[in-house]
């Protein structure tokens, strides 16, 4: 279905940010698709039959703000075959044994109505093999992709990716206004794909606003409300009793009755509050729930039993499957087993019985519930998922740019001298900006407004950006950087849901300096240790007292490392040791190691595929008993042999290895004088053995520690998951008295195309 878009949103105008990048499809007959940034504008887009020579064209643009939607983007590609005929088949490019086929961008142009036309950039991504688990080689130029068939079965290349960058300096304007074509007769849901093209493009005039949609209701009726995690579609844990609550009449009796067979009941409380447990059987699907109380009942169907993990943290928790590298493979990814519950952010000042968000709800994953919620859930969830055969669940709490001080109540952690600072800098603001009665009034307006749309039926508030309960930002005391603000708004609400485990991404908001970086260790053990107690307490004691709780490390970010080692200004290194440590610390404790992965500037990587599925190996291991290696080479202790620091490791898998061809580069020894040199590294067997011609008495040995050291050659096991930083050392990260050095954001790129870096490929 054709779309109405208008993409200069007030975000975009008002941060002046280059505009989002263009991506590209070809290949078989069915993959021709265009998308800028989230937006599917593929019912714009025309391909010529020339298979030699792929000639793309959308149409219905504005990229000048003159005319009526007469401008558009050329793309011209080209195909070439060695070692055969080249050939295009429904189910894409011929890619037999022996053959070699070359694919190039030839041009790419931005074309105006007035005939001028400017070129832009873009580079080939990637592309896809049509027979699972086929063998493919490729070379990757970003001009040219090369591929070759290393399999005797007969094959096709598909899913041809490239991206292309719409520069802002192009007009006044932030991003293209596109007016999309409509359908036409006898091509539903989509533009036509017979003979590799789509029909000719259409300009019409886009509504004002988007069209009403359904919003999905409140479970609730006169006398009984449910939160919004027990809808259709829900998914329960297996085999253990889950916690159902809501509310009612005071006295009312509420009675809970599964079509697997068990019932039980409760009495509301004098505020109509109500909770009770009900027992689940082993995984299973299309099972029903019905809520009654004394004249009302609720039903609610499509109930999956299985595997619920809760997925929390910030921004890179919430970034989206599909803003993110490889996101085209999962274009047609259909896995109703896979239940997915993402919230909108909310913070508030006081724990909240419901959250605001009327939006949220489970969804059975297609492409569209994919691609809007978090990567590192999404293809954790999915290796689980796939790898288990059985349902699995993920909630998603996330909100961009919070401190782990949010994530729990201020009374647990009011002990601790840093987060006493953190609340008074924010009380000591709060008094002097902003008044506190007047943004309560405020909210209370703009929230009236919102719930008005929801009642209207309105989903969307604009073309790509979904209603969301409003926020207060000032007085601060109020606002999201507050001690507790998340947890009342994003996880008391959900506690205690029945869960398997909590996944946590979160921890740049916490490493602007190396003090500040340093006191994580403490705070992360304190979070876990609360999470679970809680959890357990409030579930009648059904969510296991240590049930699993992985970590995401911290990836690379800025400059590359040219240090051995680097100091106060890389407190995200410090942050990755004392996640390190906390694997030490507290049990039951997992974490995926990402430093292979993030970007030189942006603070948001695409590369998030890798976590995920470095979360699942750690479950698979950890919770579920799977015969795999979970996680790379691990520090366990070092000796020193004369000259030489010989270090100790477990999880090496089937072996280790350096990253690429030649010798590990990462290493850093020091003496006593803690004077640092870059080290040589030799793997033998289940040890490093480290030196350096200028230490000759060592005493300690640092890895990877710089903020970015993603492009040294890092050690990993042959299974391809790398080994974490670490350091043999404890000498002092910093000096009290010392001035603090705080982490400066690189640069904006002249050029906001990105590419996925180099790393072992995974083999599990």
């Amino acid at each position: 279905m054709k779309k109405a878009l208008t993409l200069l949103t007030a975000a975009l105008v008002a941060s002046g940010a280059h505009a989002e990048q263009l991506s590209v499809t070809f290949g078989a007959t069915a993959d021709l698709s265009v998308r800028y940034g989230d937006i599917d504008l593929s019912g714009n887009a025309t391909q010529n039959d020339d298979i030699a020579a792929p000639h793309i064209t959308l149409t219905g643009l504005d990229l000048d703000g003159v005319g009526a939607n007469d401008d558009s983007i050329e793309v011209r590609f080209s195909v070439k075959a060695t070692g055969g005929e080249l050939r295009r088949l429904a189910a894409g490019y011929r890619l037999d044994k022996g053959f070699v086929l070359t694919f190039g961008i030839a041009s790419a142009k931005m074309v105006y109505g007035s005939g001028k036309s400017k070129a832009i950039d873009g580079r080939i991504v990637s592309a896809a093999g049509n027979n699972k688990g086929s063998k493919i080689t490729s070379e990757n130029t970003g001009k040219h992709l090369v591929l070759k068939s290393a399999d005797t079965r007969n094959n096709r290349a598909r899913s041809i990716v490239a991206e292309f960058e719409v520069p802002v300096g192009s007009s006044t304007r932030a991003a293209p206004v596109v007016v999309p074509v409509p359908n036409k007769p006898g091509a539903p849901g989509g533009a036509s794909r017979k003979g590799g093209r789509t029909p000719k493009a259409n300009p019409a005039t886009a509504p004002a606003k988007p069209p009403k949609a359904v919003a999905p209701p409140t479970i609730r009726t006169d006398s009984l409300l449910l939160p919004r995690l027990f809808c259709d579609d829900m998914i329960l844990q297996q085999q253990t009793k889950n916690t159902f609550w809501g509310w009612a009449k005071a006295g009312e009796k509420i009675r809970v009755r599964a079509s697997w067979g068990e019932q039980t009941s409760t009495t509301a409380n004098a505020s109509g509050k109500w909770k009770l447990f009900l027992a689940t059987p082993k995984f299973g699907k299309g099972y029903s729930l019905t809520i009654s109380g004394k004249t009302d009942t609720i039903e609610i169907k499509n109930v999956a039993i299985g595997e619920v993990w809760l997925c929390v943290g910030q921004s890179n928790m919430g970034w989206a499957m599909g803003n993110s590298f490889e996101s085209e493979k999962e274009a047609e990814v259909s896995l109703p087993d896979l239940r997915i519950f993402k919230s909108a952010r909310e913070h508030w000042s006081v724990p909240l019985g419901m959250p605001r968000d009327r939006l949220s709800q489970w969804k059975p994953c297609d492409p569209d519930s994919a691609a809007e919620t978090s990567a590192v859930s999404y293809y954790f969830a999915k290796k689980l998922h796939q790898e288990l055969g059985i349902p699995v669940g993920i909630i998603q709490q996330a909100y961009a740019g919070t401190p782990i001080e949010g994530w729990m109540p201020w009374e647990i952690q009011k002990d601790d001298p840093r987060t006493i600072a953190h609340k008074a800098e924010y009380d000591e603001k709060a008094a002097r900006v902003g008044s506190r009665e007047q943004a309560l009034s405020d909210f209370e307006k703009e929230l009236a407004e919102y719930n008005a749309h929801i009642d209207a039926g309105e989903t969307m508030k604009n073309s790509v950006k979904p209603w969301s309960p409003p926020i207060i930002t000032k007085p601060a005391n109020l606002g999201h950087q507050y001690p507790g603000h998340q947890f009342n708004a994003m996880i008391h609400p959900v506690r205690p849901y029945g869960i398997r485990g909590v996944i946590w991404y979160q921890g740049e908001r916490n490493s602007k300096d190396v003090p500040q970086a340093a006191n994580y260790r403490r705070q992360l053990a304190l979070l876990i240790n609360y999470y679970r107690s809680s959890w357990h307490e409030h579930s009648g004691g059904n969510v296991a007292k240590d049930f699993p709780f992985q970590f995401t490390q911290l990836p690379s970010w800025t400059a590359a490392q040219t240090q051995p080692v680097e100091g106060l200004p890389a407190p995200w290194v410090v942050n990755r040791e004392m996640m390190r440590l906390v694997t030490h610390d507290v049990p039951n404790t997992g974490m995926a190691v990402a430093i292979d992965t993030g970007d030189v500037v942006a603070l948001h990587p695409k590369n998030k595929k890798p976590i995920g599925i470095r979360h699942a190996y750690l479950a698979l291991k950890q919770t579920y008993g799977k015969d795999i290696v979970a996680s790379g080479p691990s520090f366990r202790k070092q000796t020193i042999n004369g000259n030489q620091i010989v270090l100790y490791f477990d999880s090496v898998g089937s072996g280790m290895v350096p990253g690429k061809p030649g010798m590990l580069d990462a290493f850093a020894i020091a003496g006593a004088d803690r004077n640092w040199q870059w080290a040589d590294a030799v793997i033998k067997g289940d040890t490093v053995i480290v030196s350096s011609p200028k230490v000759s008495k060592p005493v300690a040995v640092r890895y990877a520690w710089a903020m970015n050291p993603s492009q040294r050659n890092l050690l990993y096991n042959k299974e391809g998951i790398p080994a974490s930083p670490f350091r043999t050392d404890d000498w002092a990260l910093s000096d009290p008295a010392a001035k603090i050095v705080t982490v400066k954001k690189p640069a904006k790129a002249a050029n906001k195309s990105s590419r996925d870096w180099d790393r072992p490929v995974m083999t599990q």
